[in-house]
């Protein structure tokens, strides 16, 4: 009996930790599952929807990895409460707002979130376990994030059959709140390392090169072309000036010489291209549905779970087989079916049936997780064991702006059409393109000893 204040504790400690990645999961798919009901009841244009999404994107890709260092210097738990206040901000905010223009204001907040949650999560978890359960305090990690994004959409269909779309984001807020109190108290600072120089530097550089970048794209059309190829031209200036100043500093931001790897670097890109495919196919297939099908939110959640169970599922049985199968195979089959998905994409029409939406959401679910688990595996396996945290940030990051890019580029193009049917379809063509060269990076993966 006198264990069981201590396992309580640690149990509810286990919950606090578990939830905020799990809201993170909830929060970006319900978002992506709600953006045509958005845009109906705030008169939201598709460049605000994409910005929406994207803002996510650019705070969280040049924050990871300097999150993760100054959970190192200032504490793990001080900072995964802050992100977990950041949380409650982004959800209660967005909740509230009154016009698109706040959503964006408290999606960056959620970017912030995500980049100080995701890493520092792992730390937290990992300390409450001892060394021979590690793999069980991952097990949770994944699931957490994995089975929320899974039933995010549904969730946002049912929750809307009982009120408007504000009452999820209502809702993640007061769970976070709840997990938030209960870090405070129960959560124990774990011992913390050297902690590494902060790259403050190379993260402004990184910041400003993505967010230029995704500015000039998503303008065109909208601003002067003097103005949008003097953005894009900055953005390849700050580009320079990061990779100038990340080789002669200690510990940089994006460690580049991971990339000297090849297995790590055809890993990465392949496993960035299938995020830029991910970030994309969760955009537009729930607006087609809603707009295009006037298919309800519930129906779309619905259809949605045709993606994420088989993503769940899939992405199981691919961990267990690569040892056997190896990666290159698991993820070639993954790219195919990509290719697949891509082609049934630009069938979609007016009054297509709604089966097409179910069996193109099943190939990518599947797709997905035959590419995700062994490129992340791969990546890994390619580094040394004092290499291993810097190449989990570089791959982590480098996969953020994978879905920064592609949502960037592909919603661009299909927002200047003027016919959003042909513009799905001139999307999932792009989409066909990036797939092919996600394909070349995957057969270019060396072959690896699959007991590795």
């Amino acid at each position: 009996m006198s264990h069981s204040p201590h396992s309580l504790r640690r149990t509810l400690a286990i919950v606090s930790i578990a939830s905020g990645i799990a809201n993170m999961g909830l929060c970006f798919s319900i978002l992506n599952t709600i953006l045509a009901v958005i845009a109906t009841q705030l008169h939201a244009s598709t460049l605000e929807l994409q910005w929406m999404l994207n803002i996510y994107g650019i705070f969280i890709a040049p924050f990871l990895v300097l999150m993760g260092r100054l959970g190192d210097k200032y504490g793990y738990k001080k900072l995964f409460c802050l992100g977990l206040f950041f949380l409650i901000i982004s959800s209660i905010g967005t909740a509230c707002s009154p016009n698109p223009l706040w959503i964006i204001f408290f999606q960056a907040f959620f970017g912030l979130a995500g980049a100080i949650l995701l890493p520092l999560s792992q730390v937290l978890l990992l300390d409450l376990f001892p060394s021979d359960k590690k793999s069980t305090a991952m097990g949770i990690w994944t699931s957490s994030g994995g089975l929320t994004l899974a039933f995010g959409p549904i969730t946002a269909g049912l929750l809307s059959l009982i009120g408007s779309w504000r009452l999820p984001f209502f809702m993640i807020g007061i769970v976070a709140l709840i997990s938030l109190i209960l870090a405070l108290f129960l959560i124990r600072e774990p011992a913390r390392r050297n902690p590494p120089d902060l790259d403050i530097t190379g993260t402004i550089l990184l910041m400003l090169t993505i967010g230029i970048f995704v500015l000039a794209i998503m303008q065109t059309g909208t601003w002067p072309w003097g103005l949008i190829l003097g953005l894009y031209a900055l953005s390849g200036f700050a580009l320079i000036t990061l990779l100038k100043f990340e080789k002669n500093i200690k510990t940089p931001i994006l460690q580049t010489h991971l990339f000297t790897h090849r297995g790590f670097l055809c890993a990465a890109i392949a496993n960035a291209l299938m995020i830029f495919y991910a970030w994309v196919f969760m955009f537009l297939v729930p607006l087609y549905l809603q707009t295009s099908l006037s298919r309800s939110l519930l129906c779309t959640g619905l259809v949605m779970l045709f993606l994420t169970i088989p993503l769940t599922f899939i992405s199981n049985i691919a961990g267990r087989l690569y040892s056997t199968v190896g990666a290159k195979s698991l993820m070639g089959l993954g790219y195919g079916l990509m290719l697949i998905t891509s082609f049934l994409g630009t069938y979609f029409e007016l009054h297509s049936s709604l089966w097409l939406v179910i069996f193109t959401n099943i190939c990518f679910g599947l797709a997905w997780g035959l590419v995700m688990v062994p490129a992340a595996t791969t990546a890994m396996h390619q580094l040394k064991n004092d290499q291993a945290g810097a190449g989990a940030g570089s791959f982590n990051t480098l996969q953020e702006i994978g879905g920064v890019v592609g949502l960037t580029i592909v919603v661009t193009i299909v927002r200047l059409h003027s016919d959003f049917i042909a513009g799905v379809h001139q999307g999932f063509w792009t989409l066909l393109f990036f797939s092919v060269i996600g394909l070349g990076f995957t057969l270019a993966l060396p072959k690896l000893n699959k007991n590795s």
